[in-house]
């Protein structure tokens, strides 16, 4: 049953990358092409563990949910290692003071929202760094997983303008911890939820 599962999430897997996410990451047209394959790698085994998780929880089996979590979370920063790093070099010279912009655009970008790229943009950027948040405050204390996160976010932000994949840009910044706020405070919300509901069914 298990290879059953693994082969219809790499057909799920491909039909989404290739009708849904290659489209949106050729509009910008920097990706390399191993970031196209591990899109469908990391997809597949996040479905698979997806699906696997309700066909065992519909036969009533037990879930070792540590386990679930830790390789989701492999799964994602991964992929998000990949998608942040797996750019084409954007300039032919590099320089590197080109590479970082500490001025923020996100007040002119918000009176152009009806422009697709820049709605695009701003979505992309906060929820691409939800699950972020979320995995980490699976792990940590609300404000030890909002330190981690701004601080991991400085970090890749600096790698991106240094190693020539990328820039450092406020405005991605800005927003990739909006949503790694949002993921903080989602699970946050699911864990007081929980547990206030399991106190008054008396678990």
């Amino acid at each position: 049953m298990q290879y059953l599962i693994l082969m219809l999430s790499f057909i799920m897997s491909m039909i989404i990358n290739t009708l849904i996410l290659d489209a949106l990451m050729d509009i910008f047209k920097l990706m390399m092409d191993v970031v196209y394959l591990l899109n469908r790698i990391t997809l597949t085994f996040f479905l698979y563990y997806l699906i696997k998780y309700f066909y065992d929880k519909y036969r009533n089996k037990k879930i070792d949910k540590e386990y679930l979590v830790k390789n989701v979370a492999i799964i994602y920063f991964v992929w998000l290692i990949g998608l942040l790093f797996g750019r084409t070099t954007s300039l032919p010279q590099y320089n590197l003071m080109s590479h970082f912009n500490f001025s923020s655009y996100l007040p002119y970008w918000f009176h152009h929202l009806d422009n697709y790229l820049v709605l695009l943009y701003i979505i992309g950027n906060i929820v691409v760094f939800i699950p972020f948040g979320l995995l980490l405050r699976y792990y940590f204390r609300f404000l030890t997983s909002f330190l981690i996160c701004i601080g991991l976010i400085l970090f890749f932000e600096t790698m991106q303008g240094v190693t020539n994949l990328g820039y450092f840009d406020i405005d991605d910044i800005i927003l990739n911890s909006i949503g790694g706020l949002l993921g903080i405070i989602i699970m946050t919300i699911k864990a007081t939820y929980f547990k206030r509901k399991y106190v008054l069914m008396g678990k």
